[in-house]
């Protein structure tokens, strides 16, 4: 079980998966642990390292979050892949929170003023929470029956 985190100045809620306290005596006050420490959250993954911007973006917004809770400046944290057994390290500077906070307002936007985007399949669909929600496959299928239909001359409904 994690951490639970929320930055209300950005509307974000979260569970980090793991944090590391180092005792620091410049570090950030931590009420639950009567002292003074670095904050590193750390993100775990299946399989092996990938490229994935939205799990860098996660653990910014999981630092973001941990900074406004105990008023301190996070500038890094890590990605653990459990497939090869590694950690990476994550640069968190202050231009990634600003990328972060640029694209939550961004996503408020759609979500005030939502627009239907078709789901693409990719190979990873299948393992994806809401896949059978989002039916990509049964999408694609759907829209090539109306394509052939609809060259047919006939109405596909």
């Amino acid at each position: 079980m994690g951490l639970e985190v929320v930055s209300n100045s950005l509307g974000l809620y979260g569970v980090c998966d793991n944090i590391e306290f180092h005792k620091d005596e410049f570090g950030a006050y931590i009420p639950f642990l009567s002292g003074k420490y670095t904050i590193c959250p750390i993100e775990y993954k299946n399989g092996v390292k990938r490229n994935e911007v939205e799990y860098n973006l996660q653990l910014i917004g999981q630092a973001v979050c941990l900074e406004d809770m105990f008023n301190c400046i996070i500038e890094k944290g890590y990605i653990y892949y459990s497939g090869s057994r590694e950690r990476f390290e994550v640069n968190i500077a202050k231009q990634s929170k600003d990328k972060l906070k640029s694209l939550i307002s961004e996503m408020r936007i759609y979500m005030n003023n939502p627009v239907y985007v078709e789901p693409l399949y990719k190979k990873r669909c299948p393992k994806c929470a809401v896949y059978e929600i989002c039916s990509p496959k049964k999408l694609m299928i759907s829209t090539y029956m109306k394509n052939i239909w609809k060259k047919a001359g006939m109405d596909y409904d």
